[in-house]
Parts: C-alpha cells; sequence; structure tokens
C-alpha cells in the first residue's frame, strides 16, 4: 500500500499506471465497444427485445437501451448527464491531474 507522499514520489509513467481514479472522466473504460454496438443495433433490429440482448451480451438493461433506443438515448443527454465528457487527453493532463487528487488526498484505487 502506498503513502500519498510515496505516490507523489513516482515517476510520471509509474504514478499513472498505479493510480486509477473511478468514477472520473480519466481512466474510464468504455462499456461497449463499437463492435458490441453494431451488434446490439443489428439485433435489436431483427427483432430482438432489449431485456433479450442485455442477457445475450452481458449486459446493462440500461446500457442496451442507450445504444439502441434513439428516443431513450436523447432523453439521457438531455439531463445533463451526456457520454460526451472528454474522451481524447493526453496522458501528461491524465498524469496532472493523478497528483493533484493525490495532493488534495482524494480517495483513489492503487
Amino acid at each position: 500500500m502506498y503513502s500519498r507522499k510515496s505516490l507523489l514520489l513516482l515517476p510520471d509513467t509509474q504514478l499513472n499506471q498505479t493510480v486509477l481514479i473511478q468514477g472520473t472522466k480519466f481512466d474510464r473504460k468504455r462499456k461497449v465497444s463499437e463492435k458490441t454496438d453494431a451488434k446490439m443495433k443489428k439485433l435489436y433490429a431483427s427483432g430482438m427485445t432489449v431485456s433479450e440482448i442485455a442477457r445475450l451480451l452481458d449486459l446493462n438493461y440500461g446500457t442496451v437501451k442507450y445504444h439502441v433506443d434513439e428516443e431513450y438515448n436523447r432523453l439521457c443527454r438531455s439531463k445533463g448527464n451526456p457520454h460526451t465528457g472528454k474522451t481524447r487527453i493526453s496522458v501528461q493532463d491524465r498524469i496532472e491531474y493523478k497528483r493533484k487528487l493525490v495532493k488534495a488526498g482524494a480517495k483513489v484505487i492503487v
């Protein structure tokens, strides 16, 4: 287990690999790849229900619905919680952000 001080002493690349910040715009994994997205849409167009697709692909119902139902997608985006956060950031931006959070004492996953 690392202390806050020892984390801050790590070189940039090691800090970036060691500190994971869950629930932020950094280090988020995409839940659905482009290939899976296309597969969901094809299955939905062929008549499968959202529930069936979710079970088949082992995904959450809401995730599938978000990707196959354009009206639901627009509704989700209009609520102010869109999937349109910063998706392309530089490695240096991510490292600086992680250092800032560690310095502030934020809870991070190590």
